[in-house]
C-alpha cells in the first residue's frame, strides 16, 4: 500500500514535474531563456513603435500644412477646375476641418480674394464646404462653375496671399495651394517670380495637386520641390472624406494598425512556446 498516492494528490494543480535529468534539460533551459529575452526585445521595440506612431500620425510627411504655422488655404477656382476635381478639395477642407486647426482661405481664378481671414477656425470651412459638395448639400449648382469663372493666374492668388502675410505680420505664415497647376501661359513669369519671394521670405508652400498634367507638376517641382506636394491619392487626402465632422480624430493609420496585429502575434507566440514549467529533481521515493 506505501506506493499507492491517494486520490485527491490528482486534483491538486501540479506546479513542477519531478525528473532525474534535469542536467540534462539545461541546455534547453537556456535556449529557452534566450528565446523569452529575444520575444521581449520584439515585444518591447512593437511597443515603442507603436507608441511613436500614435504620437506622429499628426505630423506625418502627409500632413497638409506644417505643424505650428498659421496657414492659408489658396483654392483655385478658374474655369479648368470642374466639378470632377470638387471632390478632392472637399477632402481637403475635410482634413482641415479634423485637425482643428486655425485657418485662412484664398481663392481665385484669373483675379484672388479673400474668403477667410487668417486664423479663423476650422469649423468655418462647413460654409465652404457646402459649395464644393453641391449634390449632396442640395446647392443646386456651385458660384463656382464654369458659368462664373475665367482664366487661371495663380500669381493672383499666391501674391495676395503674400500681401495677406505681411499685412497681419504673419512671422509663422504657411501656404497651401490647391490647384490642377494650369495657369495663363502669359502668367508663369508672374507666377515663377512670386515663388522666388516665397522662397526669400522664408514661406513655406505646400501643394495639394487636383489631377495636374505632367508637365504642370514637373514645373512646380523644378519651383518648389517634390517634397512640397502633399499628392491627394497618397496623402491620404482622399480619405479624409471619412474623418469626423466636428472635428473627432480620423482613421487610424496603416502602419500602426500593422504594429497592433504584429504585438498581438507576438504575445501568441510567447504564450505558446514560453510558458514555464518548473523541473525539480526527483526525491528518492517519488517513483515508489
Amino acid at each position: 500500500m506505501g506506493g499507492v498516492v491517494p486520490r485527491r494528490r490528482f486534483l491538486r494543480p501540479v506546479s513542477a514535474i519531478p525528473s532525474a535529468d534535469i542536467g540534462a534539460l539545461a541546455p534547453h533551459a537556456r535556449r529557452t531563456r534566450r528565446l523569452r529575452a529575444a520575444l521581449a526585445a520584439v515585444l518591447l521595440g512593437l511597443v515603442v513603435a507603436g507608441v511613436l506612431l500614435a504620437r506622429g500620425s499628426a505630423d506625418t510627411p502627409s500632413r497638409l500644412l506644417p505643424p505650428g504655422t498659421s496657414g492659408i488655404v489658396v483654392i483655385d477656382v478658374s474655369r479648368s477646375v470642374d466639378g470632377q476635381t470638387y471632390e478632392p478639395i472637399a477632402s481637403v477642407l475635410r482634413q482641415l476641418i479634423a485637425l482643428g486647426e486655425p485657418v485662412g482661405v484664398v481663392a481665385f481664378s484669373d483675379v484672388a480674394y479673400q474668403l477667410l481671414p487668417p486664423g479663423s477656425p476650422s469649423r468655418e470651412l462647413r460654409s465652404l464646404l457646402r459649395l464644393f459638395t453641391p449634390e449632396q448639400s442640395g446647392v443646386e449648382e456651385s458660384p463656382w462653375s464654369p458659368a462664373f469663372t475665367a482664366g487661371t493666374r495663380i500669381s493672383t492668388g499666391l501674391d495676395l496671399t503674400r500681401t495677406i502675410i505681411d499685412r497681419q505680420h504673419l512671422g509663422n505664415g504657411a501656404v497651401l495651394l490647391v490647384s490642377d497647376l494650369q495657369t495663363a501661359s502669359s502668367d508663369i513669369a508672374d507666377m515663377t517670380e512670386a515663388i522666388i519671394e516665397y522662397r526669400k521670405a522664408g514661406i513655406p508652400l505646400r501643394i495639394a495637386g487636383l489631377e495636374p498634367q505632367p508637365q504642370n507638376r514637373r514645373l512646380f517641382e523644378r519651383l518648389v520641390g517634390k517634397d512640397a506636394f502633399a499628392d491627394v491619392e497618397r496623402s491620404g487626402v482622399r480619405a479624409a472624406a471619412t474623418a469626423a465632422p466636428e472635428g473627432g480624430r480620423g482613421p487610424l493609420p496603416r502602419a500602426f494598425l500593422v504594429v497592433a496585429v504584429l504585438l498581438l502575434l507576438a504575445l501568441a507566440v510567447h504564450e505558446r512556446w514560453c510558458s514555464r514549467v518548473e523541473i525539480r529533481e526527483a526525491t528518492a521515493g517519488a517513483g515508489r
